[in-house]
């Protein structure tokens, strides 16, 4: 099992934010500096250049941690419309600190919402760990490790935290509430 998905969901955060904020021309990045977010910043500026409103992706990649701070005062500073959050570990540590800044900004785990964001669109955890279990059942009645298949996550979930919409002025369209599997109030 595998929680990693393609790179390809950046340009579904990307669309999730432009249809929250039609207006948003400046979307910044913040990201791990790794071959995983490089891809992933590859990716979302792909995705934002087919788009006919073309905007422009603004990346802010950290080694780790601890540069985090700094990096948020320069997303501050550089007054983005918008961010987008990569996946990784570091950054979830750092949640409630990114959403802190103030911006609308998506991500792929449940987490980041949790901690302050306001949307997240990634894999279902829950859905993974069921799954889970069903590859322990198996090795416990005898089937090799590596006589199964791996496989990636087939359920996706949209968490919109209307807290922190209402905190920093967003109106989320009802078919985005509509079609969201959790809003936290």
């Amino acid at each position: 099992m595998t929680v990693q998905v393609g790179h390809e969901l950046v340009g579904k955060w990307l669309e999730l934010l432009v249809e929250v904020l039609p207006r948003a021309r400046q979307i910044g990045m913040l990201r791990v500096l790794s071959p995983w977010g490089a891809a992933q910043l590859g990716m979302l500026r792909a995705a934002a250049e087919r788009r006919a409103d073309a905007p422009t992706i603004d990346d802010f990649p950290v080694h780790d941690a601890t540069e985090v701070p700094s990096t948020l005062e320069a997303i501050k500073q550089a007054k983005p419309d918008a961010l987008v959050v990569d996946n990784d570990v570091t950054l979830v540590s750092k949640a409630p600190e990114i959403g802190a800044v103030g911006l609308p900004a998506i991500s792929g785990s449940r987490d980041f919402t949790d901690a302050g964001l306001l949307l997240s669109y990634g894999a279902s955890i829950f859905d993974i760990v069921r799954h889970l279990a069903s590859y322990i059942d198996h090795i416990l009645k005898g089937a090799k490790p590596a006589d199964l298949p791996v496989e990636q996550p087939t359920k996706f979930e949209l968490v919109i935290n209307q807290h922190v919409a209402r905190a920093i002025g967003v109106s989320i369209p009802a078919a985005i509430l509509d079609g969201a599997d959790e809003v936290i109030e």
